[in-house]
């Protein structure tokens, strides 16, 4: 009987090809087992530097993005409007104190008006100019622009040096016959500002005592706010008749831009307007320049946040320093300040919580 075997040489083929399948089969569980353990580890790393990274961000303590936040509030302290602003008024000081000036000189054939031969270009706006205090002249010149919509109590000279700094004037007037010369001045000496402009005579309701109140100026008083193109505006001017409550009608009403809009009164000296002036938020900022002559009140809208403070800190400084050849800060902004340092005062005395006690007596005094 014979039986079948294989040769060696038969079965090598087959022994080698075992053997490589081992090798492959070792090979790949060890990588297998590699990744195994290796997803944890870098699972486990992963959501630590996620962790981290949201400890660091909510504890601040992220050099890079403090640093950054930093950067943004210096830029913002130096190019917001409250910024440029608290500029403007340092600029007219350093000018002031240098015996300097800025002046807009203009043809005699485009002067609006007369005044005084006391009231010289180095006090007093020339018939170029606004008839206001030289400097808040300056820093009016330096924080209009002209993407602002602009409303005046009273024309002249202020309307068509306003024109060019702004996109568009309201101008309220109760002499009608003043309001036409000013329009020919416009038509024919600024004809291509003409469209920018609205003028408005709106007469008196019967005749006044001095400056004039409420009762002789209702619509005129009112004007803007019951038949004006605009309910905000970026600058107002109180500087006509029945100042006080024009005045009044501006912060009853809202009138001034929320952002960051401006508001004016001249000849802030005057008793009669005091009341008024002290109506303007202590937030708003503040600058007024005074002399012998005149004193002429500037305010910022503004809402008391890091850079109103800083900007009025400023003003503040720079007012304090002035008293050069008699103008010096204003009573006005005076007592603007008195104001704002009293509810500051006011704000620290107040209990910041109530014990059962003092909570008890609130409740008896309300009852």
């Amino acid at each position: 009987m014979k039986f079948c075997t294989s040769s060696p040489a038969t079965n090598e083929p087959r022994r080698r090809t075992m053997s490589l399948l081992k090798s492959v089969l070792f090979t790949l569980a060890i990588v297998l087992l590699l990744v195994v353990c290796t997803l944890p580890c870098a699972s486990a790393q992963s959501a630590h530097r996620r962790h981290t990274s949201v400890d660091v961000e909510r504890n601040g303590t992220s050099s890079v993005r403090g640093d950054l936040l930093e950067a943004r509030l210096e830029a913002r302290l130096v190019t917001s409007s409250p910024a440029r602003f608290a500029e403007a008024v340092r600029l007219a000081c350093a000018h002031r104190r240098a015996n300097a000036y800025e002046t807009l000189i203009c043809p005699p054939k485009e002067m609006v008006g007369k005044r005084p031969t006391s009231h010289t270009a180095t006090l007093i706006g020339t018939t170029c100019e606004p008839w206001i205090q030289r400097d808040t002249l300056e820093v009016l010149n330096h924080v209009l622009h002209g993407g602002m919509h602009a409303l005046e109590w009273s024309t002249g000279s202020s309307t068509t040096w306003l024109l060019p700094h702004v996109a568009s004037l309201v101008s309220i007037e109760h002499e009608t016959g003043w309001l036409n010369d000013v329009r020919s001045a416009v038509t024919q000496q600024w004809p291509w500002l003409a469209s920018r402009w609205t003028g408005v005579a709106v007469p008196n309701t019967k005749p006044w005592p001095g400056d004039g109140s409420l009762e002789e100026f209702r619509d005129y008083v009112a004007w803007p706010r019951e038949h004006g193109p605009r309910q905000l505006y970026d600058f107002v001017s109180v500087d006509g008749r029945a100042r006080s409550d024009c005045l009044r009608e501006v912060l009853k009403h809202g009138l001034v831009s929320h952002a960051h809009g401006i508001l004016m009164l001249d000849n802030a000296e005057r008793a009669e307007y005091r009341e008024a002036a002290d109506l303007v938020p202590t937030e708003w900022l503040c600058a007024s320049f005074a002399h012998r002559i005149d004193e002429t009140v500037l305010w910022m809208r503004c809402t008391g946040g890091t850079l109103c403070v800083e900007a009025q800190a400023r003003i503040d400084a720079e007012l304090e320093a002035l008293n050069w050849n008699g103008v010096r800060g204003g009573d006005t902004w005076r007592r603007h300040q008195a104001r704002r340092l009293a509810k500051a005062n006011a704000n620290a005395k107040a209990p910041t919580d109530l014990t059962p006690a003092t909570h008890r007596r609130h409740e008896s005094a309300s009852s």
